[in-house]
């Protein structure tokens, strides 16, 4: 399998194109992912450079991603939430890495299905800013318990539930600085399905509310 790995931590990027085996030996709770599309972000160049490396330190060389979107190829004997075929959404944990390549091999936990109505370009850019942006959701009690709903419903389901009656929204106005960037995007989608109003002080958001048409959306220009 072609793999993109670095040799050393590198400030500039100094990725290597090689061929290496792919994986054929799976224990009982592991799968193998042929991945279609990588999701990089911030996060990555941490780790490429070696900022993050006295939390994260990784053996040299590395093939380096922590998530993507793929398809189950193969898995072990004892896995039961996935099957071949399945199209997936990986987020690697407990300090793996092995996106930037053609396969990798994840555990259970490290995967979710893919939503049909979205893609694999738009599902490897889910993980971390997502993660991200839930955690402000879950810490903040009044719209804790409705994340943790819509969690349960998507799992299940694979989508939110369906549009809420006025009078079973939350009412809360969210603040969202730094809306325009990846985590602020995120932020966005998450309260438009359960708040009446939601403030932001970017001025760029006017752009994405024109794109995606949210009526309900206040800008807060500065």
């Amino acid at each position: 399998m072609k793999a993109q790995v670095i040799e050393d931590y590198c400030f500039t990027p100094d990725f290597k194109l090689v061929e290496l085996e792919k994986p054929s030996q799976l224990d009982d709770k592991q799968l193998l992912v042929k991945i279609k599309v990588v999701g990089l972000n911030r996060g990555d160049s941490l780790i490429r450079r070696g900022d993050a490396k006295l939390v994260f330190k990784f053996k040299m060389p590395c093939i380096m991603g922590l998530e993507g979107a793929g398809t189950i190829e193969a898995v072990g004997a004892g896995v039961t939430k996935f099957k071949i075929g399945d199209d997936v959404i990986v987020f690697l944990k407990n300090d793996r890495l092995g996106t930037t390549a053609e396969y990798t091999v994840c555990a259970e936990d490290d995967l979710v299905l893919k939503p049909n109505n979205m893609d694999f370009k738009q599902a490897a850019g889910v993980p971390t800013v997502t993660c991200t942006a839930l955690e402000m959701f879950r810490s903040y009690s009044p719209i804790s318990d409705v994340i943790k709903r819509e969690i349960e419903h998507c799992k299940v389901h694979g989508k939110l539930t369906d549009a809420y009656e006025e009078n079973d929204r939350q009412n809360v106005d969210i603040l969202v600085i730094g809306a325009s960037g990846g985590v602020g995007m995120r932020q966005l989608f998450l309260p438009k399905d359960f708040c009446p109003d939601t403030s932001t002080s970017e001025c760029m958001v006017y752009v994405l509310v024109r794109m995606f048409n949210w009526s309900n959306l206040l800008e807060q220009m500065s």
